[in-house]
C-alpha cells in the first residue's frame, strides 16, 4: 500500500497523467483538491512496511546512495534515470532529495562546464579549477566580472554538453586539460 500526498495542500486526491516522450515515460500528478502539478519525487511516497513495495524502494535507494557515494551525484542520477526510465528533471530531483534526506551536503553550483566534462563536481580536475577561482580569480575585479558572466552562460553551455561524449572529450582535451595544466605549474 502507498501514500502519496500533494506536497502543496497535502491532499492525497490525485490524478495520474502518463506521457512518453523518445521512449521515456514521464508522470506528472494532478492534485484533484488544488489543481497543482508535480512530479512524483516530488511527493512523498510511503509505503507500508514490509511490503514488496517497500523493500523495492528501500533497496532501490540504498543502490542510489551507494553510487552517489562511490561514483558521485551524477553518476546516481544518470543510474536512476535509466533504471526508472524518469526523465532527467524527475531523476534528479529524485536522487538530491534523497541524498538530503541521507546526510549528503546539498550540491553546490559552479563549476559547470568541467562538472559536466568529468561527470562529478568532485573530480579533481573540478577542484583545481574552483580552488583557482576562490584562491586567485575571486580576489580581482577582472576575475569577478568573468566569474559572474561565466556563472551566466555556463549552465546552457554545461546542458548542452552533458549530451555529448565528443563533445566533453574536445573540451577535456583542448580547453580544460591545459588551463589545469598551467594552474598547477603556479
Amino acid at each position: 500500500m502507498v501514500s502519496l500526498s500533494c506536497p502543496k495542500c497535502g491532499s492525497d486526491i490525485l490524478k495520474i497523467l502518463k506521457t512518453k516522450k523518445q521512449g521515456q515515460v514521464s508522470l506528472t500528478f494532478v492534485c484533484l483538491n488544488c489543481n497543482h502539478k508535480y512530479k512524483p519525487d516530488e511527493a512523498k511516497q510511503k509505503f507500508a512496511p514490509g511490503s514488496a513495495e517497500h523493500e523495492e524502494l528501500s533497496s532501490f535507494d540504498t543502490e542510489i546512495l551507494k553510487i552517489y557515494r562511490e561514483k558521485g551525484r551524477i553518476q546516481a542520477i544518470k543510474h536512476c534515470k535509466e533504471t526508472r526510465k524518469w526523465d532527467l528533471k524527475s531523476a534528479k530531483n529524485y536522487v538530491d532529495n534523497l541524498a538530503a534526506e541521507n546526510g549528503f551536503p546539498k550540491p553546490k553550483e559552479g563549476c559547470f562546464i568541467a562538472t559536466a566534462c568529468y561527470g562529478d563536481y568532485n573530480a579533481p580536475e573540478v577542484l583545481i579549477l574552483r580552488r583557482f577561482r576562490d584562491e586567485k580569480m575571486a580576489k580581482s575585479v577582472a576575475g569577478k566580472i568573468f566569474i559572474w558572466v561565466y556563472y551566466f552562460i555556463s549552465p546552457f553551455m554545461a546542458r548542452l554538453i552533458i549530451k555529448s561524449e565528443i563533445s566533453k572529450t574536445l573540451i577535456i582535451k583542448h580547453f580544460l586539460t591545459p588551463i589545469i595544466r598551467k594552474i598547477s605549474m603556479k
